[in-house]
């Protein structure tokens, strides 16, 4: 490990701690197709397999890797997603001030930069991701996301008009200009800063499944801050099975499940990141649209997708969106997308998208187009 470089155990909170709505199920529990724990019974002896886990960005990073190895080839695997997770945080971070996107944060102008390639790269389809979600997404949201009390620096009251009115405008997609050939980033306002925590964890789990392909190993699920990405099977020659959790702050129980033989999965939700105030629930994800937090319905949306990167973002994007024109937007752009909406009792409504039933079945209680018995999918308020 050359100096100065972090093992996954070592990793410290360099984002904003994302909440983490999947439940990775055992693969020897054998869970049945509608969900819930096995009957209770003699302990099954699990099947042979690598893990390796840790603490990445704030959350918990897990790597399950199927089949045997020698001590030597599991502190290899350890070594490589290390340096790949550090890295990443040497790039993208916004809690250490020596990253590359934290010096271009602090510049106090508008000169083109250099950056490095790979992470501008993923900038740039942040912006292309921002114009697909009409605005949804948008990594210029630091500001705000500061001003409404989460992340580095934040307040620790809800803001004032005035003080969303003077950060809006310095937030936009619009006020950065990507050069990939030239490789550098740029502002318009020298006060944007970017913030790529709503799609960094994602992609850090991208690029941990690109090295496991470039060493040639085909059975692994990785999870980064809730972030999955599969491929192959589990020790027991079954698909990979993760548990979509049901919108609970405290409890922890699968709502939805999901194999994951190939792809991607990234949940967005209200309940496990937030605040009170006054009686009421702010949730963490902000509307860069209007500077406000989201006060719809919504309680989570899940999105499958080739790439974990893209999952995340645009788990944010339908997550900013809300019930309704999340929903509307994903069936137009044909995303693998579900939703689990708030109702105003307690209980809740799933909702999915004809890719998503395509790709995993019908959701609880829906029909073979994925559209609730009752109605259209869609149909609930905010």
């Amino acid at each position: 490990m050359s100096p100065g470089q972090l093992s996954p155990r070592q990793l410290v909170r360099r984002f904003l701690p994302p909440a983490v709505f999947v439940l990775l199920i055992g693969w020897h529990q054998g869970w049945g197709a509608c969900g819930g724990p096995p009957a209770s019974g003699p302990a099954v002896q699990e099947a042979p397999h690598t893990l390796i886990q840790g603490e990445a960005f704030g959350a918990g990073f897990s790597l399950k890797v199927s089949g045997a190895r020698t001590p030597s080839e599991e502190q290899a695997l350890n070594d490589v997603v290390g340096a790949i997770l550090s890295e990443v945080d040497l790039q993208v971070s916004t809690w250490r001030p020596d990253s590359a996107l934290a010096r271009f944060n602090a510049a106090a102008d508008t000169a083109p930069r250099p950056f490095p390639a790979a992470p501008l790269g993923l900038i740039g389809e942040s912006l292309a991701l921002g114009a697909a979600s009409q605005g949804a997404f948008d990594v210029t949201v630091r500001p705000l996301v500061r001003l409404w009390g989460f992340g580095s620096g934040a307040a620790t009251v809800e803001p004032l008009p005035a003080q969303l009115d003077d950060a809006r405008a310095f937030v936009g997609n619009h006020l950065l200009v990507v050069d990939l050939d030239g490789g550098t980033l740029q502002k318009r306002d020298p006060r944007v800063e970017v913030d790529l925590s709503a799609i960094a964890p994602g992609w850090a789990a991208d690029l941990v499944a690109a090295k496991l392909e470039e060493m040639g190993l085909h059975d692994w699920l990785i999870d980064v801050g809730g972030e999955l990405r599969g491929k192959g099977r589990g020790p027991d020659g079954a698909p990979w099975r993760v548990a979509i959790e049901q919108p609970d702050a405290v409890a922890r129980q699968g709502y939805a499940f999901v194999e994951l033989s190939s792809g991607a999965l990234a949940t967005s939700g209200d309940y496990r990141a937030y605040r009170e105030v006054d009686g009421q629930r702010v949730s963490h994800t902000i509307d860069p649209r209007t500077g406000h937090t989201v006060r719809h319905r919504l309680a989570s949306v899940s999105v499958l997708h080739p790439r974990a990167a893209l999952a995340d973002g645009w788990a944010t994007a339908l997550n900013v969106l809300g019930p309704n024109d999340g929903l509307r937007l994903a069936e137009e752009l044909g995303l693998a997308a579900f939703f689990i909406v708030r109702n105003p009792d307690g209980s809740f409504t799933p909702a999915a998208t004809r890719a998503w039933v395509a790709a995993q079945g019908p959701a609880p209680g829906y029909g073979a187009t994925g559209a609730p018995s009752g109605g259209a999918a869609g149909g609930a308020s905010p």
